[in-house]
């Protein structure tokens, strides 16, 4: 997933085209043609965490 936007109580996210099996793939597959940027997915902040702590979101990377 790459985070679109952000407001006060929403993130915007694009999914990425390809999924993988292991964390250390993710390198493989971060690539920008990989995003679709026509499909926009919105989630609160709270469902972000939760995402987090449920381990479905490993990992944040800041640009």
């Amino acid at each position: 997933m790459r985070v679109v936007t952000a407001d006060n109580d929403s993130i915007y996210l694009n999914y990425n085209d390809y999924e993988i099996d292991k964390k250390s793939e993710v390198k493989d597959i971060d690539i920008p043609s990989n995003y679709t940027d026509s499909l926009m997915y919105a989630f609160s902040t709270e469902q972000i965490k939760e995402m987090y702590a449920e381990g479905e979101i490993y990992d944040i990377k800041r640009r």
